[in-house]
């Protein structure tokens, strides 16, 4: 009876049931952002474009841009330490001369811009990122003989809305890089890039535990979806337009209302 007793009670207990909702939501989160940067292997768009939205939607973008940041950056570190014998520093330094002073700078213009401004820049930015996969051919060879360009370009949309709207990837790819190399570019460069702008997000934004606890989970979802890499684009033609009209969708949303849904 006594039993009996304690078990009623433990279910009634509202501790307990405000824990296991807790735990629940972040399986939810977990499984949200590991879908949402899964999709983002098989399409090809990146995870900060995709994720970008979502986290504004949950935390406000002046928490989201450095969540993003964060993630990222602990995403990229695993690929650095193996990657780093295949590193082309030619490329890689060329990348970082536009882009790691901008990153710099754009985080700046971040940490003053009114948020409603700042999450109709970052709908621009998520609308250039559809630009820059239907004009593939011209941004190419812009990207591959203007290097620092490119990086100025990355650099300054990464410090300010959390995403380099493709062109970080891009540029890296158009010189046809072996797979390694490629890839050890990418998460270096990328590293180096997040390191910077954490350095000015935590200078001037208040980042409390629950920042800390969502961007521990979101860098997990990035590192369970790119364990066996970082781009396997290999979904239909018509899952890539779904995905590129949710991204139009939310971009139009975030122009127009300064805000996520």
């Amino acid at each position: 009876m006594e039993h009996a007793t304690a078990c009623v009670h433990n279910r009634n207990n509202p501790f307990i049931a405000e824990m296991v909702f807790f735990i629940l939501q972040h399986v939810i989160f977990l499984l949200a952002t590991w879908l949402l940067c899964t999709t983002s292997l098989k399409t090809g768009y990146g995870r900060g474009l995709l994720l970008l939205p979502v986290l504004i939607s949950l935390t406000g973008v002046e928490q989201a841009v450095p969540m993003l940041a964060v993630a990222q950056l602990a995403a990229a570190l695993p690929h650095v330490r193996s990657g780093l014998p295949a590193v082309n520093w030619r490329h890689v330094g060329w990348f970082l001369l536009g882009a790691a002073p901008c990153c710099v700078a754009g985080a700046l213009v971040f940490v003053v811009l009114p948020q409603e401004y700042a999450a109709r820049l970052a709908g621009a930015v998520l609308l250039l990122s559809v630009l820059i996969r239907h004009f593939d051919v011209g941004t190419a060879a812009a990207m591959k003989s203007h290097r620092v360009g490119c990086g100025i370009v990355a650099g300054t949309t990464s410090g300010t809305v959390g995403t380099t709207a493709g062109l970080h990837m891009r540029s890296f790819q158009t010189h046809h890089l072996p797979p390694a190399s490629l890839l050890a570019a990418f998460a270096l460069s990328g590293a180096i890039m997040h390191s910077l702008k954490m350095m000015v997000y935590q200078r001037f934004i208040e980042l409390d535990w629950r920042f800390w606890r969502l961007a521990a989970i979101v860098a997990a979802a990035m590192l369970l979806a790119s364990w066996r890499g970082i781009v396997h684009e290999s979904a239909s033609p018509g899952f890539r337009r779904t995905v590129e009209t949710g991204i139009i969708i939310a971009a139009a949303y975030l122009l127009v209302h300064g805000t996520a849904p």
